[in-house]
């Protein structure tokens, strides 16, 4: 039984080793090209890659694993052949460790085997075989097993390294020791402050999430990196009507630790504060799930917004569980969930209907069309807010409606969804309902691969923002100011005639006001800084 037991953990040990071994020779090998291929297909850093896969892949377009596996399975093959390459040097080397080679008297019975192992064996045989038995053959073997792991290590270091340099592994892993008292002094609970309504009928609003849609995406001459603008109807609604952004020409936000992808810009610009949970908050509850709550001590817009009387619906053409989007909204404010599945439910498409992540936008704007129709003609406030998806990486989908001459694919589907959107707005003014309705277009964030944006500064990409039919109690507005996604929040309840009682909430700041932004205040730099930093405020209050 001993022996057993022996053998046993002998075995996993050994496996243990050889699969670290795999996997540095894995990383060696790969990582390289991973690394890039990564980078160019998503452009995101290590720490949007913790979330999202924390947040769980449901409802994702999960092919970029393939994609992966096949970008570098090469590297993979030449890896696995070095593993097994060593494994065989291993057992042709050290097979006998711990064994003796004897002659045994089998006319002695089984039962006496062991003594007349020791009896009769050879003087030949022991100097043949006594360095593998001995304290030197284990120790030999021992020698073998760490210089080929160091050497592993050795060959990883510059590979990491250079991973390090394209995914701020090391900035994450700081970040996580280093702790900000910046919600301890200067987060604002919405709940303690007065909002109030300063017209004569509460405003509707409508937010629009445009997917990825960023300034970079203008002309060189309007502030932008491309050789024609590709935006020129956001462009025309931002003269039009009011924006914010601290450069000339087209105007954005900036988006800061915690604000880079989907789920969390809904969260920043809906509540002030940006996705820094811990990883594993709320593991293993569902979208569905009536355990727990999806960040239980935040206050959103949606939670300001339903205990005024609003009806509020949240439309999307993909699967709303993704990122938990789903639960953010229903259990922040009550909120319709229209999406994908809700599409075929109503007969907007067939079962068996998809494309892309869902439906094409152009589908999702004439759901949204009827949905916001029944929501006005139920004689309350309403909230609806959509988001975008054709403009998603890698790449974006072009739809039928997409245009051809804009050069790239990529090119063409933001030039579409331009369109897109300004065909929505002008519908909005047709109706009824538009005159006491507040219209808001933002990106959610900029946009994750390289198209388009291949050698421009993360600092310089900014998300759009337009406010159309605002009725802010302040009527001189300075239209450039330093802001966050965080500072969304307040702006968008301003923009629908709400006064606000000191100027903000949670970490963000009435753009409509003349107070200052944190990011003004602290500078954008300093500000995202701290924004990257671990809180015991923050979890605590929030989680």
């Amino acid at each position: 039984m001993k022996k057993i037991i022996r053998t046993t953990i002998k075995s996993f040990f050994y496996a243990l080793y050889y699969g670290i071994i795999a996997l540095l020779l894995y990383f060696v090998v790969a990582g390289r090209t991973l690394t890039d291929w990564y980078d160019v297909t998503f452009g995101t850093r290590f720490r949007e890659i913790v979330y999202t896969f924390n947040l769980g892949l449901t409802g994702a377009d999960t092919s970029f694993m393939s994609e992966a596996l096949q970008e570098c399975r090469p590297d993979l093959i030449k890896a696995t052949i070095i593993v097994l390459l060593l494994i065989t040097a291993d057992l042709i080397l050290f097979r006998r460790v711990g064994l003796r080679k004897v002659r045994v008297d089998e006319s002695k019975g089984r039962h006496d085997v062991q003594e007349e192992t020791l009896r009769h064996e050879t003087k030949e045989t022991k100097l043949k075989y006594r360095w593998v038995r001995s304290k030197w053959g284990v120790a030999l073997q021992c020698v073998y097993h760490a210089t080929i792991l160091l050497i592993c290590i050795f060959l990883a270091k510059p590979v990491y390294l250079y991973a390090d340099q394209v995914l701020e592994v090391s900035d994450f892993l700081r970040s996580k020791l280093m702790y900000t008292n910046i919600y301890d002094e200067k987060y604002v609970e919405p709940t303690s402050v007065q909002i109030e309504n300063t017209r004569k009928q509460k405003r509707n609003v409508i937010i629009i999430y445009m997917e990825s849609m960023e300034t970079t995406y203008a002309s060189k001459d309007l502030g932008g990196y491309q050789e024609r603008n590709l935006m020129p109807n956001l462009y025309n609604l931002q003269r039009q009507n009011i924006a914010f952004g601290d450069r000339k020409g087209m105007a954005g936000t900036h988006n800061p630790y915690g604000t880079t992808w989907t789920t969390a810009s809904l969260l920043a610009s809906s509540s002030g504060i940006p996705f820094a949970f811990n990883i594993g908050m709320n593991k293993n509850i569902g979208n569905g799930s009536d355990k727990g709550k999806f960040a239980k001590g935040v206050t959103t817009l949606g939670d300001i917004l339903e205990k005024k009387g609003y009806n509020q619906e949240f439309i999307c053409g993909s699967d709303s569980a993704f990122g938990r989007k789903k639960k953010l909204f229903q259990e922040h404010g009550n909120y319709k969930i229209f999406d994908y599945y809700s599409a075929i439910d109503a007969g907007y498409i067939d079962k068996d209907y998809k494309v892309w992540w869902g439906m094409e936008d152009y589908r999702t704007y004439e759901a949204a069309k009827d949905e916001i129709r029944k929501l006005a003609d139920k004689g309350k406030p309403f909230n609806c807010t959509l988001l975008t998806v054709d403009t998603h990486h890698v790449g974006g989908y072009r739809c039928s409606k997409c245009p051809r001459g804009n050069g790239s694919k990529t090119a063409n589907v933001v030039a579409c969804a331009d369109q897109q959107v300004q065909n929505f707005v002008d519908w909005c003014k047709m109706q009824d309902f538009y005159k006491n309705t507040t219209i808001v277009i933002v990106g959610d964030h900029p946009r994750m691969d390289k198209k388009l944006v291949e050698d421009v500064d993360k600092v310089n990409r900014e998300a759009i923002d337009v406010f159309i039919n605002s009725v802010s109690p302040y009527r001189k507005i300075d239209r450039k100011r330093t802001a966050v996604t965080m500072d969304l929040f307040p702006t968008i309840l301003s923009s629908m005639g709400y006064s606000i009682e000191g100027e903000r909430l949670g970490l963000g700041t009435n753009l409509f006001s003349k107070k200052k932004t944190l990011s003004e205040e602290m500078g954008y730099e300093a500000f995202n800084l701290e924004m990257g930093k671990n809180s015991r405020f923050y979890h605590k209050s929030f989680e």
